[in-house]
């Protein structure tokens, strides 16, 4: 879990940052922390991170908390965000970026766990997405589930989605190495295929859900029927 926290006060910022720190430990988190003392700060460090949630000060001299999380919302709207104020009228702006939480100055930290749990859960609930690297500095966000399969172009790749489709200007073993163990595989030196877009393989081909078909190695057939059948044993699911 990627974690921003920004704040304009050190020693609040200091505190936040080890209570994040305390709580993932506790909770056998991989949490990666973040820390900024305003928002154009967080701003030059976006580009390079993609946070998973937001911890935000609302009064900061600049661009206020608030304004910050609109931009944050409207950049990447999974981010999970919780506000730190010392106001409570503050409190209702908050539904305009589906804030998961205020917490009132002086923070407590068993209220910031409890805060941080219920991130946590509704993290869990939403849909995955895959990020790739798109032209310039572009970032491309689909769901796991509409990928259909990659295939190799030259020096680029094909993203074949639900969607339409998309040109990656990575190489192939580039784009392949960011999608996750389990739900993808190989199926040909130039293919590899989503086995939630699966519904038939056979010897020469596969049939997706979509209707297309793509190649499959008559040499990897048997390794890529074994996943598929694996894939479904162990609850995969084509939602």
């Amino acid at each position: 879990m990627n974690v921003a926290i920004c704040d304009d006060e050190q020693a609040q910022l200091d505190f936040l940052c080890t209570c994040v720190k305390r709580w993932s430990e506790k909770r056998k988190i991989d949490c990666s922390i973040s820390a900024f003392q305003s928002a154009n700060a967080l701003w030059m460090e976006y580009e390079k991170e993609r946070y998973d949630l937001a911890l935000l000060d609302i009064q900061m001299p600049g661009q206020s908390g608030m304004e910050l999380a609109a931009e944050l919302r409207s950049r990447n709207d999974d981010i999970g965000i919780i506000f730190i104020t010392g106001i409570v009228d503050q409190m209702a702006q908050g539904y305009d970026v589906d804030a998961i939480h205020y917490l009132l100055k002086p923070v407590e930290e068993s209220k910031l766990f409890d805060v941080l749990d219920r991130a946590l859960t509704r993290m869990g609930t939403q849909e995955k997405k895959l990020l790739f690297k798109g032209k310039g500095d572009e970032i491309v966000a689909v769901p796991e589930h509409e990928v259909e399969y990659l295939e190799a172009r030259s020096h680029d790749t094909l993203l074949a989605y639900t969607g339409g489709d998309f040109q990656l200007p990575v190489s192939f073993g580039e784009a392949v190495s960011t999608l996750p163990s389990g739900s993808f595989i190989k199926c040909h030196r130039s293919y590899v295929v989503n086995l939630r877009a699966v519904r038939r393989i056979g010897k020469y081909e596969i049939a997706l859900d979509s209707g297309r078909a793509i190649p499959v190695s008559r040499r990897i057939y048997g390794d890529v029927n074994r996943a598929f059948i694996a894939f479904y044993k162990n609850g995969g699911d084509r939602s």
